[in-house]
């Protein structure tokens, strides 16, 4: 605004409505100071409700294809492990005829089998989706007592990630199979 149209404007009013350059121009500072902080205030919650309409999305998409957004890139995991005998003398024991069962549970859905030996044989494995089993029928007895030794391995996702291969209960159970000197 040019000085002279400044007093121009003001010289027709009485002593009390005049105000000073200075008082004008400051005033002025304030409203677009206040206008700035405005604008910058509607700025940052268009931003926080930008990122609050994404992260509900996020969510809803995980959540609508049945998984958190971590499980797709882990791979499967045996959660449960347990081995046990049809031996009516106890569950921990074996002996010649006897049936052993061990069954396992993984975090997520299979997709492929897993492979499971039990005493170094390879047995036929049963279940889907999360929960399997595998039977060894015992069929010679040694001289010794010797603990059942089996692994689970060779088994995937269906995002083709393989497990890690499983040696041991999680229960802490086990199986001996009774030797013939006792």
């Amino acid at each position: 605004m040019d000085e002279r149209d400044f007093t121009d404007d003001f010289e027709d009013r009485g002593e009390n409505d005049v105000i000073s350059k200075d008082m004008f121009f400051q005033g002025q500072d304030e409203i677009e100071e206040r206008e700035e902080t405005a604008k910058s205030g509607k700025a940052k919650k268009v931003i926080m409700i930008v990122l609050i309409i994404f992260a509900v999305i996020l969510v809803g998409v995980a959540a609508f294809a049945g998984y958190t957004v971590y499980q797709n890139d882990k791979p499967p995991v045996a959660t449960i492990v347990h081995i046990e005998s049809d031996n009516y003398n106890g569950h921990g024991i074996a002996e010649y005829g006897n049936m052993i069962t061990l069954n396992v549970t993984f975090n997520k859905k299979l997709a492929v089998k897993p492979t499971i030996t039990i005493q170094d044989k390879k047995v036929e494995v049963y279940g889907s989706g999360k929960s399997y089993y595998a039977k060894y029928f015992v069929q010679t007895q040694s001289a010794d007592e010797e603990e059942v030794h089996f692994m689970i391995y060779d088994y995937k996702d269906e995002f083709r990630k393989v497990g890690s291969p499983v040696t041991v209960t999680t229960d802490l159970s086990r199986v001996t199979i009774l030797g013939l000197r006792r």
